[in-house]
């Protein structure tokens, strides 16, 4: 098994220093924010377990994250339905079945790289596609094994 596949990353905000802890009750992925030190403890993680990444708590984005006008969305469609970005990205790996998550930023020109990367983020977490890492720095997209019926309620 690749190692970067078993290691934990834990969120960190880097302003305050809280932890993001993801909990998924009956289904539905919600985050908590809480003491870093609390987070190790009650998982009993040590040092060599986890790697930081930095993130910003609800509290400090709103703080120090200059907000920006929210601009209209232009309603993007496939094959005449209505589609989210998250959408498309599942219909582009089913349909073109891009190598690596380059060839699927490609693939979608219409988003940008953070719009692709927060869907391609939102869909690995629920299990409709696998992303695992290929290379250093880089990401393979596919589709797990098993399908997923229940992909159309959760989109």
């Amino acid at each position: 098994m690749n190692a970067l596949a078993t290691q934990i990353f834990i969120p960190v905000c880097c302003v305050c220093g809280l932890a993001r802890e993801e909990r998924d009750p009956g289904g539905h992925i919600a985050e908590a924010w809480c003491d870093f030190d609390e987070y190790v403890n009650r998982h009993g993680l040590r040092g060599a377990d986890y790697k930081l990444t930095h993130a910003y708590c609800p509290r400090c984005v709103h703080q120090f994250v200059p907000q920006r006008k929210k601009q209209p969305v232009e309603d993007r469609s496939l094959n005449g339905v209505s589609a989210t970005a998250t959408r498309v990205i599942l219909e582009t790996i089913r349909r073109k079945k891009p190598r690596d998550l380059e060839a699927l930023v490609r693939a979608c020109p219409q988003f940008t790289w953070n719009q692709v990367f927060l869907g391609v983020d939102r869909l690995s977490k629920t299990g409709d596609i696998r992303l695992a890492s290929s290379a250093p720095g880089q990401y393979a997209v596919s589709l797990p094994m098993r399908g997923r019926s229940d992909l159309g309620k959760r989109l």
